[in-house]
């Protein structure tokens, strides 16, 4: 039986994704990383096959029996949760949209245990980490001990994100993941953010996730300066859509895509803004 032509458009996309994908590996000599990443793919292939309906001697890799599938399917699962560990979706959606490469020099400003660096760390980018908290930094460095042993001890660092070391520099891409909303009042919130921009490099991307007043603004009490109740009891320092298009504007950066807000059930807002320095 002959595969239909949108499966067989599905597999030759298929086979391009994996060559693209074991070039750009091999460039930065991981060997390891690269057979762990075509196994990944490998079971994405077969995944859509059974997807499209097709027969699975229609598959490249002929000979798996449709319960085989089923068994990569399974272990996709956790090759996912091994690949990119507990990752913000929304760091998710800028490795999709191709903004981050392997390769690039990456900061993640207020770390915590390092759940947004798994992924960076198995995929071959220079990956540096700051945070408050010495047992998050002793952890991470575990962490990136198994995972990028390549990388000193010293790429993590306890430390405060305004006042970031000074040989922190030159990042293609600097992370603030729930952190800016902790700011003690507006003065501490834009010593982070100039701090963080400093160490970008021209062109270099700051992503920011930050609790915000958008799209609750009926639900916030004031208690003083920008700092807010929550209605889940919490008290944070929140953004407004005006505050992030001022203070970008003043950064001299540009946003790289709109202001997006994802609210909770009217409990928090948490907003995601993306600039390029």
């Amino acid at each position: 039986m002959e595969c239909s032509l949108d499966a067989e458009r599905v597999y030759r996309l298929d086979l391009a994704v994996c060559d693209i994908k074991r070039r750009a590996l091999s460039k930065i000599k991981r060997k390891r990383q690269a057979s762990r990443a075509l196994e990944g793919i490998a079971d994405w292939r077969l995944m859509i096959a059974d997807w499209s309906g097709a027969r699975p001697e229609c598959a490249p890799s002929s000979g798996f029996k449709r319960t085989t599938v089923t068994a990569y399917h399974l272990g996709m699962e956790n090759n996912l949760q091994e690949w990119f560990g507990g990752i913000d979706i929304y760091i998710f959606d800028q490795l999709l949209k191709g903004r981050f490469v392997p390769g690039m020099r990456v900061l993640d400003a207020g770390c915590g245990s390092g759940r947004n660096l798994v992924y960076f760390l198995r995929s071959g980018y220079e990956v540096f980490a700051v945070d408050e908290s010495p047992e998050a930094i002793t952890q991470i460095r575990k962490l990136a001990a198994s995972l990028a042993p390549q990388l000193p001890a010293e790429n993590f660092r306890v430390g405060s994100v305004e006042r970031l070391s000074t040989d922190f520099a030159d990042f293609d891409v600097v992370l603030s993941s729930a952190v800016l909303h902790f700011a003690r009042d507006e003065a501490h919130w834009q010593a982070m953010v100039d701090e963080m921009w400093r160490v970008l490099k021209p062109g270099g991307i700051f992503f920011a996730r930050l609790a915000s007043t958008i799209g609750i603004e009926n639900q916030v009490k004031l208690i003083a300066g920008r700092r807010y109740r929550l209605p889940d009891g919490s008290d944070r320092f929140l953004v407004d859509e005006a505050m992030l298009h001022r203070v970008t504007a003043a950064l001299g950066g540009d946003f790289v895509e709109p202001i997006k807000t994802t609210v909770v059930e009217n409990m928090r807002a948490m907003t995601t803004w993306v600039a390029k320095r």
